[in-house]
């Protein structure tokens, strides 16, 4: 599970951080942003870690996926408890733990 970063700039995904931080970015900082998702460069995915750092956008992202942890865990709890609901309760843990 997981990947190298910068694999999905590489592919030219946007995903939340990016998301988090071109809407978070100071101003002077929106023009090295401008065309994120066409950073393939060593040195782009440096300056765009750089910047995840500067405005947060990591631990921002992570909150939205504990949120939405918690709601998943809430509609799970209308079924009745099994394997499945286990599983499915420990799959989501796992993808809040994982590390980047």
């Amino acid at each position: 599970m997981g990947h190298n970063a910068g694999d999905d700039l590489n592919e030219e995904k946007i995903t939340l951080p990016i998301i988090y931080l071109i809407n978070n970015a100071e101003a002077q900082n929106k023009d090295d942003l401008k065309d994120i998702e066409k950073a393939i460069s060593e040195h782009d995915i440096v300056k765009i870690k750089y910047y995840l750092n500067k405005y947060n956008t990591i631990e921002q992202t992570k909150q939205r996926a504990e949120q939405e942890v918690l709601e998943a865990y809430k509609q799970l709890d209308l079924f009745d408890d099994s394997e499945y609901k286990t599983a499915l309760k420990q799959l989501a843990q796992m993808i809040i733990n994982r590390s980047n």
